[in-house]
């Protein structure tokens, strides 16, 4: 559910209202939510939403296939998480299905996700606390030459870093002493 804090749709949405001038053509895709719903919490940004009219679609629920073919299609996933002991305590599953899918991720550092997170390889960190940063990272990203995003994305393709059968030496020995 990208409408609660978990995911900082709100501080995303004013970064872009701000950066919209200085960034070539864009469209985010916002799946699990629909423009209702999320106006519903951020009152506020009703006004933000029809300034960025045709930048930013809402897709409402869909099915999990549908929304991988979302990740599949567009240049960049893009989620934040809050830096709790929550968040940290666990590995986020749009990561591993964004990788998997082929295209690089925008998200903050939580969790161990500097483990597998290579700037400008497979993806950006943002610090979403810093506004000024956040924003000159944004306007660098959105801008990236299409061949560099395409070198992202066979570079997420061809890590296989999700692969299950990368792990069967490792896990195969733990099977075995359970049998």
């Amino acid at each position: 559910n990208p409408g609660k804090s978990k995911d900082s749709l709100n501080i995303v949405f004013e970064v872009l209202d701000e950066i919209k001038n200085e960034i070539s053509n864009f469209k985010l895709n916002v799946v699990g939510l629909t423009r209702e719903q999320y106006v519903k919490n951020y009152t506020y940004h009703k006004d933000l939403l029809e300034r960025l009219d045709g930048s930013i679609s809402f897709c409402g629920k869909l099915t999990h296939i549908e929304s991988l073919q979302y990740v599949k299609n567009a240049d960049f996933s893009m989620f934040f998480r809050d830096n709790s002991r929550m968040n940290n305590a666990g590995f986020p599953t749009k990561f591993a299905e964004s990788i998997s899918m082929g295209t690089p991720i925008i998200t903050n550092k939580t969790s161990d996700l500097k483990n597998y997170l290579i700037e400008g390889r497979n993806g950006f960190f943002l610090d979403i606390s810093n506004k000024d940063l956040l924003k000159s990272k944004v306007i660098e990203i959105f801008n990236l030459k299409e061949n560099n995003i395409k070198k992202m994305k066979e570079e997420c393709a061809s890590s296989r870093m999700f692969y299950y059968k990368s792990y069967i030496n490792n896990i195969a020995p733990i099977l075995k002493e359970i049998e």
